[in-house]
């Protein structure tokens, strides 16, 4: 099953970003990608909704884009790839950390052993 990755909606935020013109069309930005122009309609939604971009789509596939602040911050920083390791990262620490405590609070093991239980879940996830 394909799914969104980080990268590709990186790629997506570093090409927005660096549009001469602002307009783009849904197709060829899919067939650009290798993805389905549907999958491209998605992400620009959900940078919307995130505030990295202003949207207006138009009959015909066309979008008149206008990338915001927030979006050059975001590719700053890494991007949806680097927010998905830092999540990673976090996660696995809490492990550690939990895994810590209940060794030094055997009294309350069980406990510790049912949130450990969900975030090894949780981390699976990202594996």
């Amino acid at each position: 099953m394909d799914l969104i990755t980080p990268e590709l909606k990186d790629s997506l935020l570093e090409g927005l970003i660096c549009l001469e013109a602002p307009t783009i069309n849904i197709d060829d930005t899919a067939k650009e990608l290798g993805v389905a122009p549907t999958w491209v309609t998605m992400i620009i939604h959900q940078f919307v909704e995130l505030q990295l971009c202003k949207a207006t789509f138009f009959i015909g596939g066309n979008v008149r884009i206008i990338v915001t602040a927030q979006a050059h911050e975001m590719a700053l920083r890494g991007g949806f790839t680097a927010r998905e390791k830092y999540l990673k990262d976090s996660i696995e620490k809490l492990e550690r950390e939990l895994k810590q405590l209940q060794a030094d609070f055997p009294d309350r093991a069980e406990r510790f052993a049912n949130i450990l239980s969900g975030i090894s879940t949780v981390i699976g996830l990202f594996r």
